[in-house]
């Protein structure tokens, strides 16, 4: 049989000159420094990279407020002095109703006088003579009795009154004296402008007393004499 080739180990062995150093193999930790350094190098820079991108998104995202423009304000040299405005009074006050609306308006033609009554009186006319004559206003609160005549006679009127009886009231805007007491009034006299008729004026209170003389009071506040 043949026999294996046998190696040569002596040609493998590398010749080495009697005094010479050995060669040194570059040292591994180096290479991991310089490895280590290029990674850090990278993320740095991807970082600033990063950070800028960030920035630049936050400056587009800022709301810019418009500059304001400034707006003449004209003032005028002349100041208007305030209107006033005067409200007339009867305006601001509660008009009174008129307690006599409504009421029936009476004309004698005699003594050329009117005067209005309510329309639940009722009245009647007498006739004394051509110079002498009579209306009365009846109703529930009594009644009212107007003696009428020419001045140049004399009807021999008045019965007479007591003192204590005597009062004032206010007729055609005068303050005139009359007999006047719970049971009515009396010895109210009056006389025509012209003069040529004389009155006399008489009620008498049904009722309440107090009521009776308030209903009189707006008859004859009704009462005037026509021209």
């Amino acid at each position: 049989m043949d026999q294996p080739a046998q190696i040569n180990t002596e040609s493998t062995q590398l010749a080495v000159s009697p005094g010479a150093p050995l060669p040194v193999p570059p040292p591994k930790s180096n290479k991991i420094l310089l490895i280590f350094l290029v990674i850090l190098g990278l993320i740095l820079a991807g970082g600033l990279v990063y950070a800028g991108v960030q920035i630049r998104k936050k400056q587009s995202q800022t709301f810019v407020l418009p500059t304001p423009v400034p707006t003449e304000i004209v003032i005028p040299t002349t100041i208007p002095s305030p209107t006033k405005t005067i409200i007339p009074t009867t305006y601001l006050s509660t008009p009174t109703p008129d307690p006599t609306a409504g009421w029936r308006t009476y004309t004698n033609d005699f003594a050329r006088f009117t005067l209005k009554y309510p329309k639940s009186f009722t009245f009647t006319e007498k006739s004394f003579s051509d110079k002498e004559k009579q209306v009365i206003f009846k109703g529930e609160e009594g009644k009212l009795t107007i003696n009428m005549a020419t001045s140049d006679y004399s009807p021999g009127w008045g019965g007479g009154c007591d003192q204590k009886d005597k009062k004032k009231i206010t007729f055609l805007g005068n303050q005139v004296e009359v007999c006047l007491n719970d049971t009515g009034m009396h010895e109210l006299y009056t006389s025509h402008l012209s003069g040529k008729w004389q009155l006399n004026i008489s009620a008498t209170f049904l009722g309440d007393p107090v009521k009776a003389r308030e209903l009189f009071d707006q008859i004859l506040a009704t009462f005037k004499f026509l021209e």
